[in-house]
């Protein structure tokens, strides 16, 4: 094992990056808020992979979409589970970017120099509505249809160009396979790709804000293993209760999952 670890730790630097963080330190105490960002990143990569496989059973067509999410949730093993997971997953995304901003408001963190965190963290929440009103229409049933159509139905009302903004938005004058691609792509590629492309974003805007911060960390406890436990404890709770809300109208029955 040991000659294993002096190999990736050659190839890589995955030691160095290790004893990096044994040695950052964090002001103050290890505290839940600072587990925010962590519990983004897990969400996130809970999202990607339930989505990875819901996709594997996916149809975009207006004649077999509904077919195959009915497939996903009724005849595929555990299927029910896997979109039930990806579902409440994506809600706790838009509450952890929610409870985030307002933690940054209240700790006046939305001023110089984290102004680009805050505006990263802003955007997030703008995707992640995005994301969830494109994956919406995906199961291409009664109430995801109508639901979809009144959203973009509010572009007619606008004068002049709203007509055009529809047909922009449905990919057509009506609702059909086309609507159903776009809003494919919109929510696997484009959205997705933004939303990691934001988590990036603040990642570096982070560190930078740490590292032009006139008051060094003094006093502080070390992120590992201190805040590094409480973000896994915080990941573990937050798995507890999607995985709760999954299976919250049973295991078994046409009620079960989402």
């Amino acid at each position: 094992m040991k000659a294993l670890w002096r190999w990736i730790d050659s190839r890589t630097g995955a030691g160095e990056w290790l004893g990096q963080c044994r040695a950052s330190r964090v002001s103050g105490g290890p505290c839940l808020c600072r587990a925010l960002p962590c519990l983004l990143v897990f969400a996130f990569l809970m999202q990607a992979i339930t989505g990875v496989f819901m996709l594997m059973r996916y149809c975009p067509s207006s004649t077999t979409a509904w077919e195959s999410v009915y497939h996903l949730q009724f005849e595929t093993q555990a299927g029910w589970l896997l979109r039930a997971v990806h579902h409440y997953c994506g809600q706790a995304v838009l509450v952890l970017v929610g409870l985030y901003l307002i933690g940054m408001i209240f700790r006046g963190t939305y001023r110089a120099p984290r102004e680009c965190v805050f505006w990263s963290v802003l955007f997030l929440g703008l995707v992640t509505l995005g994301l969830l009103l494109t994956g919406d229409l995906l199961a291409w049933d009664q109430n995801s249809h109508s639901a979809t159509l009144t959203r973009v139905g509010f572009l007619q009302s606008l004068p002049v160009v709203g007509g055009s903004l529809f047909k922009l938005a449905a990919a057509g004058p009506e609702f059909g396979n086309l609507t159903l691609s776009q809003f494919t792509t919109l929510h696997v590629i484009v959205l997705a790709g933004a939303f990691c492309g934001l988590l990036i974003l603040r990642w570096w805007f982070a560190r930078r804000a740490d590292a032009v911060e006139s008051e060094p960390k003094v006093g502080g406890s070390s992120f590992w293993p201190n805040q590094a436990l409480v973000n896994v404890m915080a990941c573990l709770v937050l798995l507890a209760v999607i995985f709760g809300f999954a299976m919250s109208h049973g295991t078994t029955g046409d009620t079960r999952g989402v």
